[in-house]
């Protein structure tokens, strides 16, 4: 992502070749990154892990009980067990709508007051996809109103309890182990942040690439390898490091647009089609999954500050978004 256009610009210019740098400038679209600030977090209204501050009387959300946690038993103990105990989820982070409204040419897509505060689980995100294992809260008090909370005891239990697991693993391999590797998904190290516009790539494989002729035939159609290893590259170019939170903008997918597995979710009730399933409905898909917006995009190692990978995509109906229903929203994950 660039800080600007004018970064943009410079840094693509040395990556393309003239002739196709206006169509590459062409792709870029807004976006909001949560950039980590070398400040003290205190009460810090935009931040990222730690604990949410927000109204008092605004609990810590669990998720709905699963129906059948032995589900879960095909991944191994440990997440049938997660399953089982049905643990608070985890806070990701927060954004003050109010600092965002500040910003000039930001996208007029979200509330001007209040906060956005994000939770997910981050144990059984990658298994099962929906609205169950994820909560996107608005809390419209006024920051005077508000309270540190603190991380619920069954999650910090969790916590303890992932280290000890990791340690005795990596004593037993007779490896040493890092601060890092110790850090649990239940919890992330608290760090005040700071919205910032930026510009981004369309990704390839969204949704919008693909609807780009031009950019798709050279890129996928008529074999220009040099183009096409150039673009890759450069969605993560720029000056900005990569920051662990976006908003809005576009999801750059690990795998395919997640949005296809939200209309598959939302429509079908599964994640994962049969491919007879996705011939039979594909003009649904196709369709319906342009009704989706990205809300919030996680790259979960970076959030951790441990080693790990996966993204988790937050994904709302662009009428929802309109409406503010965030309680509609779903979570994606997706790894490579």
């Amino acid at each position: 992502m660039f800080s600007d256009l004018a970064e943009a610009r410079d840094t693509l210019s040395q990556l393309f070749d003239p002739s196709v740098l206006d169509l590459v400038l062409a792709a870029l679209v807004p976006a909001l990154a949560l950039q980590p600030i070398a400040e003290p977090a205190g009460q810090a209204l935009t931040r990222i892990g730690g604990t949410p501050v927000m109204a008092a009387d605004i609990p810590w959300p669990d998720p709905a009980t699963p129906s059948d946690p032995a589900t879960f038993q095909k991944f191994g103990d440990t997440f049938a067990d997660h399953a089982r105990a049905n643990y608070p989820l985890s806070f990701i982070g927060q954004i003050d709508l109010a600092e965002l409204a500040e910003l000039d040419g930001r996208p007029d897509d979200l509330p001007t007051q209040g906060r956005l505060l994000f939770f997910h689980d981050l144990m059984l995100g990658p298994f099962e996809a929906g609205d169950r294992l994820t909560k996107v809260i608005w809390d419209q008090s006024p920051p005077a109103d508000t309270i540190t909370h603190p991380l619920p005891a069954a999650l910090e239990q969790a916590s303890t309890t992932y280290a000890a697991a990791i340690e005795a693993s990596f004593k037993e391999a007779g490896l040493d182990v890092t601060e890092a590797e110790l850090r649990s998904p239940f919890s992330a190290p608290l760090r005040a942040a700071e919205p910032r516009l930026v510009q981004q790539l369309t990704p390839l494989y969204a949704l919008e690439f693909e609807r780009n002729t031009e950019l798709h035939h050279r890129a996928f159609k008529a074999k220009d390898y040099d183009f096409s290893d150039a673009y890759a590259d450069a969605i993560w170019e720029g000056r900005e490091d990569r920051s662990p939170l976006t908003l809005l903008g576009l999801p750059i997918p690990e795998q395919d647009d997640p949005r296809y597995d939200a209309v598959a979710i939302t429509q079908f009730g599964k994640q994962i089609l049969a491919k007879e399933d996705w011939d039979a409905h594909r003009d649904t898909i196709l369709t319906q999954a342009k009704d989706w917006r990205l809300l919030l995009q996680v790259d979960v190692a970076s959030w951790m500050q441990s080693p790990g990978e996966g993204l988790v995509y937050f994904l709302i109906t662009a009428d929802d978004l309109k409406s503010a229903r965030f309680d509609r929203v779903i979570a994606i994950y997706q790894q490579t």
